[in-house]
């Protein structure tokens, strides 16, 4: 879609004209200040959806348990039209029980927007955890401290996260997960619908290491593991995060069949 103005009764394509010093002439591009650079918004385009930043992460190191346990990292968010920020946060406690808490917040712009949270784990000895996705719309421009808080009635032993910005943001789709509550496992994540230019984003916490299959493409380092994947003193030892581009297919993503875990993929749709 390109400029519109109001003739009167309806919006119809403009013809803008700028001034070269003698004669309005048809300029080839119009570009706004966005309070850290020139955005191009006339002609109006599009390239899809496209990383603008990404954080290396953070987890906790001590599993002493808490009533509520936090994380803090950095992400350096760049100049770019209609971004987004993303934020994935996990944690786990020794206890089987719903009713975990799950927030995020930047020190530059406050709290973010929840997308989803899903508990998983089961009653059969096997420890409790979470994770959820967090957005921001229109991030400052520059370093945020983000803070992963994660609550529990009966104490919290890890907390973990990491972020991505992605330009190019329109929205998202509904947030599609696969989660062990039971002893059974549970089967793959298909997400269909992510036209080319569109981007899927992808995570899986995990009770122990695995390596999740399908069309990913992984953050950097890509994945936060605590003490080597192996289990101890609470639940969530690893979270990986990804991301594929959507190409009109439908994507599978899978993070184990034999561990207890939580996959998640979201749609984030190409601006228009």
């Amino acid at each position: 879609m390109g400029l519109q103005v109001w003739n009167g009764s309806s919006f119809v394509d403009g013809a803008p004209k700028v001034w070269n010093g003698s004669a309005f002439v048809d300029p080839q591009s119009i570009h706004v200040w966005d309070g850290a650079g020139f955005q191009q918004v006339w002609p109006s385009f599009s390239s899809g959806v496209t990383m603008n930043s990404a954080s290396a992460g953070a987890y906790t190191t001590n599993d002493d348990a808490a009533a509520t346990k936090t994380v803090t990292f950095t992400i350096d968010v760049q100049p770019g039209g209609n971004r987004v920020l993303y934020v994935v946060g996990a944690g786990g406690g020794s206890a089987w029980s719903d009713g975990y808490t799950l927030s995020a917040s930047s020190s530059l712009d406050g709290a973010l927007t929840a997308i989803g949270k899903q508990d998983f784990g089961n009653s059969s000895g096997y420890r409790q955890g979470t994770m959820g996705i967090f957005k921001l719309v229109d991030p400052s421009v520059g370093v945020h401290t983000i803070t992963v808080s994660v609550g529990f009635w009966n104490g919290v032993n890890r907390a973990m996260g990491t972020a991505v910005c992605f330009d190019g943001v329109g929205g998202e789709g509904p947030l599609q997960y696969q989660a062990t509550t039971s002893s059974a496992s549970q089967p793959n994540l298909a997400l269909a619908g992510a036209e080319t230019g569109d981007m899927i984003l992808a995570a899986t916490a995990s009770s122990s290491f695995i390596v999740p299959t399908g069309s990913w493409s992984f953050l950097t380092p890509p994945e936060l593991v605590y003490n080597g994947g192996a289990s101890v003193a609470g639940q969530c030892d690893v979270l990986r995060v990804g991301f594929v581009a959507g190409d009109g297919a439908t994507k599978t993503f899978s993070s184990s069949t034999s561990v207890h875990h939580c996959t998640m993929a979201l749609r984030i749709i190409q601006a228009s």
